[in-house]
């Protein structure tokens, strides 16, 4: 998870307001184009990122395109900042959610 998603305002982004709290970016570099949907809530705070365009290896080394989420269950302070302190990393099947990664931020170093 990152925790520098103003690092997407620099790069070729290019942004479509979906509804109130929801906006589109899709980035096109190098013939490449991929998009996501990222949903922010009343505060500001980021509290999901869903791509449909991620790709899952299978055990027999096949790819799958399966959509791909982060959900972000909990904002902290820490240090001084308020940062994601609970999410996931998801695979959406389609015979349910994989959650393959859990988080738990407790403590932040910055540039020690």
């Amino acid at each position: 998870m990152s925790f520098c998603p103003g690092a997407l305002l620099d790069a070729d982004v290019s942004w479509e307001a979906v509804d109130r709290n929801t906006v589109k970016g899709t980035l096109e570099h190098d013939g490449i184009t991929v998009s996501a949907v990222l949903t922010i809530d009343d505060e500001g705070k980021l509290i999901n990122f869903l791509s449909q365009d991620r790709y899952a290896a299978g055990n027999d080394g096949s790819y799958e395109n399966i959509p791909w989420s982060t959900p972000v269950y909990e904002y902290k302070k820490i240090n001084g900042l308020m940062l994601p302190s609970d999410a996931e990393a998801v695979w959406h099947y389609e015979d349910g959610d994989f959650a393959y990664v859990r988080l738990g931020v407790r403590d932040l170093v910055i540039n020690p």
